[in-house]
């Protein structure tokens, strides 16, 4: 519930952000700050979804590789 919240906040202050252009202009300390939050946010929430796919799909994928990286087999 927790990382759900989260995501929600923070897809709503990228969009924020968005719309503050001319606050780049009036305060840039504070908009620059607040692009590092959300870009280190994001990277964060990639990384997770990487990681939960991991171990989701991991030995799948695995298997799926040492397969295709097999040497051919000859018919007989």
């Amino acid at each position: 519930m927790l990382g759900l919240t989260s995501f929600i906040v923070w897809i709503v202050g990228s969009y924020l952000l968005q719309l503050a252009y001319f606050c780049s202009t009036t305060s840039p300390g504070l908009y620059q700050y607040t692009q590092f939050l959300v870009v280190v946010y994001w990277l964060g929430f990639v990384i997770v979804i990487l990681s939960v796919v991991n171990m989701r799909f991991g030995l799948f994928v695995t298997i799926l590789i040492k397969q295709q990286m097999r040497p051919e087999t000859v018919g007989r």
